[in-house]
């Protein structure tokens, strides 16, 4: 079954750790407008401004605003309900995945992961539900789930084309990378940011973590595109700037 998200638009953001999807993802939205035919998942979902007649509350809002803080309000688990409720096979075979997991690796992090997907499940029911004529453009969606990479050479063939089969699909990806994986590696070594799977990893064990990923997206985005899937591949190599500008030019030719 192939679930299209045809008039609800949703853009993901995906790539590797490290190759700076979440400086390109902020940059974007600092250069969001509403004259724009686009909106981003903070400005979506954000809820309404408080009337100037509360003045301490609207003041609040307006110091927000201006520094850059996110407006996104906390998505009720309903939502994630009524996506379950909607995408049963998709939640299914997650669910029984991270339940073979368990098996072979640390119990913690299957618990983590299923807490961060269902976390995807509402804010894409949410997205979905509120997205009208204009594309959303989220970072790291149901296409970048660390469970499937940590499990990747493991995996059976069939389970990735199944998953993506099961997925609301992205009208358009946005595919971050850069051919020099120990390019990416360093990056990781410099930023403060360091997510949970890679806590306590050497250089050897990011390469390998990173390659994963890699291979993966390379099965993954020739999937997309055969299921019609727009995807705009970005040169981590360019400048943040500069990858932006390209960005947005794509984002126009978006109906």
């Amino acid at each position: 079954m192939n679930n299209h998200a045809g008039k609800k638009k949703i853009i993901e953001i995906v790539g590797p750790p490290g190759v700076g999807k979440s400086t390109i993802y902020s940059q974007l939205c600092r250069s969001w407008n509403s004259e724009l035919n686009w909106i981003y998942q903070d400005a979506l979902l954000a809820p309404a401004p408080p009337s100037p007649l509360d003045f301490k509350k609207w003041l609040e809002h307006k110091a927000r605003v201006y520094s850059g803080k996110k407006r996104a309000r906390s998505i009720s688990s309903d939502y994630g309900i009524r996506f379950i409720e909607n995408h049963k096979e998709l939640a299914n075979l997650c669910w029984s995945h991270l339940s073979s997991l368990k098996e072979i690796e640390n119990i913690n992090s299957c618990y983590r992961s299923a807490y961060h997907l269902f976390n995807d499940f509402c804010r894409y029911q949410a997205i979905l539900e509120a997205a009208k004529s204009k594309p959303c453009v989220i970072e790291e969606g149901l296409l970048q789930k660390s469970f499937l990479v940590q499990s990747w050479k493991s995996l059976p063939a069939s389970f990735l084309g199944n998953y993506i089969s099961s997925l609301p699909l992205a009208h358009s990806v946005i595919y971050i990378d850069m051919a020099d994986t120990n390019s990416i590696v360093k990056r990781l070594k410099m930023r403060g940011k360091v997510i949970a799977s890679h806590l306590g990893k050497d250089n050897q064990a990011l390469f390998e973590d990173i390659s994963n990923w890699q291979d993966m997206f390379n099965q993954v985005i020739p999937n997309l595109e055969a299921r019609n899937v727009n995807v705009l591949k970005i040169d981590a190599n360019c400048t943040p700037q500069d990858n932006v500008i390209l960005i947005k030019q794509a984002l126009k030719n978006i109906h």
